[in-house]
């Protein structure tokens, strides 16, 4: 069992909301090359896995240094792909092609391009084995007991929680994953689907930097807290 963990960054060839994304620049560089610089922060190139169906992704990659060593299936490669399966297939081959195997998995997505090191590491060192996973999260000020949904066909509305709270400050803080930075127990990723788990510990990131690249809109605003500077991106150095 490898001492390190396996930092596992997805990055299929197909993108709906941004396409071409992951080869798109951002800040200079391609979008994939800052998350796989991230890794490369806190991981060995042998234990950094890109997990695609993409030749420009793996050409990226490689001139990195980091070589998966393996294509990403067609049946794993869609917008229907299960990200658990993602992983699951990606920790096989590791340990088919590297004799690597591991007992908890870093995912890096790399549509959150401003985490920083320190996000990293400080959600690694909350990781132990008696949970599933630790999880980045930002607060939220859309808190769920003022959420409503339509309850019938009339268009009445009723309350998502059942409280008597009529003030934001007086409910509990809400958070929301932000997709940043997940660590997983590999055993619970064997066990089940993540839509189980139940022992979820939670990083706290700060606001200023939950971005998460979905749609044009999304990288335009990207494009603007570069510009301001209010985010960074990792160095090339």
């Amino acid at each position: 069992m490898c001492a390190q963990p396996l930092a596992i960054i997805t990055a299929r060839r197909g993108s709906k909301g941004i396409p071409g994304k992951n080869w798109r620049h951002l800040g200079g560089e391609p979008l994939v090359s800052h998350s796989i610089r991230q890794a490369l922060s806190v991981a060995s190139p042998e234990h950094i896995c890109v997990t695609t169906d993409s030749p420009q992704v793996l050409e990226i990659a490689a001139q990195h240094g980091v070589s998966p060593g393996f294509v990403r299936p067609p049946n794993l490669s869609d917008d229907k792909a299960d990200s658990r399966a993602v992983m699951l297939h990606a920790l096989e081959q590791m340990q088919t092609l590297r004799g690597n195997s591991y007992d908890r998995v870093l995912l890096l997505q790399p549509t959150s391009p401003f985490r920083s090191r320190e996000d990293m590491l400080m959600a690694l060192e909350m990781y132990d084995d008696s949970v599933d996973m630790v999880v980045s999260a930002v607060e939220t000020h859309a808190n769920p007991y003022f959420a409503v949904f339509l309850s019938d066909s009339m268009g009445m509305l009723r309350k998502a929680i059942a409280s008597d709270m009529t003030r934001r400050q007086d409910c509990p803080k809400a958070f929301m994953l932000n997709g940043a930075v997940y660590v997983f127990n590999v055993q619970s990723l064997r066990e089940g689907p993540v839509s189980r788990f139940e022992r979820i510990r939670c990083y706290q990131m700060p606001a200023s930097s939950n971005v998460d690249l979905d749609t044009e809109l999304d990288w335009k605003w990207a494009e603007f807290l570069l510009a301001e500077g209010v985010v960074s991106l990792p160095s090339r150095g």
